[in-house]
């Protein structure tokens, strides 16, 4: 995971999606989905929204955490 606070990466990443997938997430932290799913468990990183049977973080969340240096406790 990222701490520094720098998120320059993920932004360019990801341009302007609006829901992230969990393959998203993952990619960004550089982890596998299946540790992004532990850590969801785990309330690691923040949780995502569901939409019909698909989970999806909003972006604006997940760059926000990133930017608070991705916060153990969400």
């Amino acid at each position: 995971m990222q701490s520094s606070g720098s998120v320059s990466r993920s932004e360019c990443d990801l341009g302007v999606k609006a829901l992230l997938t969990i393959g998203d997430v993952a990619a960004v932290l550089d982890v596998s989905t299946k540790t992004v799913k532990r850590w969801v468990r785990a309330g690691l990183v923040p949780p995502p929204v569901a939409i019909g049977s698909k989970k999806r973080w909003p972006q604006a969340v997940f760059l926000a955490w990133l930017k608070a240096g991705c916060p153990k406790s969400v």
